[in-house]
């Protein structure tokens, strides 16, 4: 049976409505596409962007901690040297102690002949000193000083300390303790041994 109007308008209504329809779908379709396009590329361009925060993050901190670590490896050594040095001093004195008397009162006698002065002094021993004192030892100070114009006395009492000597002339005392001269040349004597056991 043929188409009457309206059946046929009604067909091309539908039909139209049939493509408008499949063409909102496929544009719905490509826009779907475009989004889903753009978000993972945007998605991946984020993910890249946090992948080179964290690199960047890891290499700050590799770097700190390289920093850090090599500033202990310097506090290390900075005390092990100290520490080597203070030793060494510290057998240095104990071998000036522990000399035999022959040498260890020559070694007063050369102190002696750097820090007299011209005039008469008195030259104050330890008590240890005092008792182990060569016989011989003023008169031969006393010759080795005549060319300074100085002389010295071995005085009675003995001075409160463990070694080396005070000379005093009236009221000024030099003191001439192994520990008082070291202490007066404490950073000369490091610097030299930092020299000598580090260069």
């Amino acid at each position: 049976m043929p188409m009457t109007g309206l059946e046929e308008m009604k067909a091309a209504i539908e039909e139209e409505s049939r493509l408008e329809c499949a063409e909102i779908g496929r544009r719905a379709q490509e826009q779907a596409a475009t989004i889903r396009e753009e978000a993972q590329a945007a998605a991946a361009a984020r993910y890249q962007e946090m992948v080179l925060d964290a690199r960047r993050e890891c290499a700050g901190e590799l770097q700190r901690a390289k920093t850090e670590g090599e500033m202990e490896v310097k506090r290390l050594l900075l005390r092990t040297k100290t520490e080597l040095i203070d030793e060494t001093i510290a057998m240095a004195l104990r071998r000036l102690r522990e000399l035999p008397d022959g040498d260890y009162f020559n070694v007063l006698q050369t102190l002696a002949l750097s820090y007299a002065r011209k005039g008469e002094g008195e030259l104050l021993l330890s008590q240890r000193d005092l008792q182990r004192l060569p016989a011989d030892f003023a008169d031969t100070l006393n010759g080795m000083l005549k060319n300074q114009g100085a002389q010295v006395h071995i005085g009675a009492q003995y001075a409160k300390i463990a070694d080396g000597f005070l000379l005093a002339y009236g009221d000024i005392e030099v003191n001439c303790s192994f520990e008082a001269l070291l202490e007066a040349s404490l950073e000369q004597v490091k610097d030299a041994l930092s020299r000598e056991l580090f260069a």
